[in-house]
């Protein structure tokens, strides 16, 4: 019931919703919480959003499957900061 809530705030968009599932997710202990939580980021179109999946992507404390799946929502993104960051993976030995 309560990632089903979590998808719920997320579908209402705007700045409350955001600011909402961010702070959530930066106290939640939970990980499978965690991962409905950050799938939900990838409906909102805010930069705040995209800012903080390019942190999930970069920390190498995040576990690796939800790395790639912050990687997987910013690859739709056309901000400039994603672009670089895709590069710089790629380039990655």
């Amino acid at each position: 019931m309560r990632r089903q809530a979590i998808r719920a705030v997320a579908s209402r968009q705007g700045e409350s919703a955001v600011d909402f599932l961010m702070n959530l997710y930066d106290s939640e202990k939970n990980e499978e919480v965690k991962d409905t939580i950050m799938s939900s980021f990838g409906n909102l179109k805010d930069q705040r959003v995209t800012e903080k999946l390019i942190a999930i992507a970069k920390n190498p404390q995040t576990p690796i499957d939800r790395r790639r799946r912050a990687i997987g929502l910013l690859s739709g993104r056309k901000d400039p900061a994603v672009i670089k960051l895709l590069d710089d993976l790629a380039r990655q030995p």
